[in-house]
């Protein structure tokens, strides 16, 4: 079941690039486009990349490169996202200012986290981690850099919504700012989630919630798995639906 999600939003997200795409041959073409098929297209392959038949091709070339991979991708989608959202809300200077800072930390974390899982030296796997944080320490620094430069992306993305989701703000663009809002949160909750088994499970503690130790079949049970691919999935949704709720709406 849980594949099949991930590889339907993917050929969601997929086919809504392409329909994006075609804009940027104008050259009117609204700010934060470019940004918008670079999520869609991350947020796709990160999708893909997870899915446990996939992981399982991924581990004959190298040991768990779909889960590198994939978790790059978020990055880079998170990247587009606050790149996006900084294009509408700001002037082209300063957001163009923003996201070359956003840029960087985005390559410095990358390097860091490919670096350090690299010489983690894990054996193939088909979902979480789990237990093996205890004994790899590189790989809960991996994962400490991933929740840290995610969660600074979905705060940094909430204050811009909710600042600018102001009564003046157009309506189709205030609902889809509220509805990233919302997305954010749930991304937010996400990774203190995570935060919390990572450091529990490296410390030899067993995690506060069940589902951690094995592939998931299903984003609503158990708990775990709920935290680690119901509430991503439910965060993703939302803020790709803000982000594109301005573009139905007579307001935008």
């Amino acid at each position: 079941m849980i594949n099949v999600v991930f590889w339907t939003a993917a050929a969601a997200a997929f086919v809504a690039a392409g329909w994006k795409a075609r804009g940027l041959r104008h050259a009117d073409r609204p700010p934060g486009l470019g940004a918008t098929c670079l999520l869609l297209v991350a947020m796709g392959s990160a999708l893909i990349l997870i899915s446990d038949g996939a992981q399982r091709v991924e581990n004959t070339v190298y040991p768990n490169l779909g889960r590198l991979l994939s978790n790059l991708c978020t990055m880079v989608t998170a990247f587009a996202i606050v790149s996006h959202v900084g294009s509408l809300t700001r002037p082209p200077g300063k957001a163009q200012e923003r996201i070359r800072r956003w840029r960087v930390a985005l390559l410095v974390s990358m390097s860091a986290m490919t670096g350090l899982f690299v010489t983690s030296g894990l054996p193939p796997i088909v979902g979480d981690f789990g237990p093996w944080y205890h004994d790899h320490p590189a790989l809960v620094g991996y994962i400490l850099i991933f929740v840290v430069f995610l969660g600074w992306a979905f705060v940094d993305l909430a204050v811009l919504t909710v600042r600018y989701a102001s009564p003046a703000a157009p309506p189709a663009l205030r609902a889809g700012l509220r509805v990233v809002t919302v997305g954010c949160v749930l991304g937010i909750i996400y990774l203190a989630e995570k935060s919390v088994v990572v450091l529990a499970q490296g410390m030899g503690l067993d995690p506060p919630v069940s589902g951690h130790d094995q592939p998931c079949p299903s984003p609503v049970q158990p708990l775990g798995c709920v935290f680690s691919v119901g509430l991503p999935v439910l965060a993703a949704l939302a803020i790709t639906i803000g982000m594109t709720l301005p573009a139905w709406g007579p307001g935008a």
